[in-house]
């Protein structure tokens, strides 16, 4: 019995029908988002970008005829004010209820209203852009994209897309990026095991995943996920101190998230980078 929700057909098939899944579920989520006013709506539609996005980065590299940022250039500007959204209900989710040394019940519920006010302000920001924001995009973006894999042999689309896949991996898996972990390189650390995630889920779905590979999916969702909450704290630690214009004691509550990426992160490299 064929695994549901997995292709038979070869990468170029299983790409298109990708691209159709996931501008069919963008379009449901910025529905919920948009005219729903859906919380969750709103992270999901970020969600469904991002994976769109890997897709033309794929495409790029598999035809580098094929302009990604170009074709990806409505999503991304309805990505980048949802996120705006999604970062003010996230602090103020995150901090309802929150302790912090030296710092008054009182002070942290002006913080809280100051989010709502910014919260407020990023809907009718996002509404604006989702009331110019055109679904025949999403079409066009198929449309090429089709175009760019129909000049290519199955076996070049193999190739190249495994070959992306693997340059992805070999970014997380540098020792180099270990000898500084500031806030940049979290988030790019971050990002980098997300698209590597997401590109392995294109190639893979063609049929059953190889067993040299059966835990890296596992293994790289984990990292994203810890790095993500460690990031959702980080900001929003720090619009808290911005909002008081001075230092506190401590952070509001990112250690456990951020020393539990590193962990992941290390058994990741541990596990699936090259044998010595």
């Amino acid at each position: 019995m064929p695994t549901r929700g997995r292709s038979k057909a070869g990468l170029t098939a299983a790409l298109g029908e990708f691209a159709e899944r996931q501008t069919v579920r963008l379009l449901e989520n910025f529905k919920s988002a948009f005219i729903g006013r859906d919380h969750e709506g709103v992270h999901d539609l970020r969600v469904d970008a991002k994976r769109l996005r890997a897709y033309v980065r794929l495409i790029e590299r598999i035809d580098p005829d094929f302009d990604a940022a170009e074709v990806f250039k409505p999503v991304r500007r309805l990505f980048r004010a949802a996120g705006a959204l999604r970062d003010a209900r996230v602090q103020i989710g995150l901090l309802a209820g929150a302790a912090a040394p030296g710092l008054s019940t009182e002070r942290l519920g002006e913080w809280i209203n100051e989010l709502k006010d910014r919260e407020m302000k990023a809907r009718r920001l996002f509404e604006a852009d989702a009331k110019t924001f055109n679904p025949g995009a999403l079409t066009r973006l198929k449309s090429r994209a089709a175009r760019s894999l129909g000049k290519m042999t199955e076996a070049r689309v193999a190739a190249r897309a495994e070959q992306m896949l693997q340059i992805q991996l070999e970014r997380l898996r540098d020792p180099s990026s270990m000898n500084r972990l500031g806030d940049r390189e979290l988030h790019e650390i971050r990002i980098r095991s997300k698209e590597a995630r997401y590109t392995l889920e294109m190639i893979d779905r063609r049929g059953g995943r190889p067993g040299a590979r059966a835990g890296l999916d596992a293994r790289l969702r984990s990292v994203h996920q810890a790095l993500g909450r460690w990031h959702d704290r980080q900001v929003a630690m720090d619009g808290l101190i911005r909002f008081l214009r001075h230092g506190i004691t401590g952070p509001v509550c990112h250690r456990d998230a951020y020393e539990a990426y590193l962990g992941l992160l290390r058994e990741f490299r541990r596990r699936f980078g090259p044998a010595e």
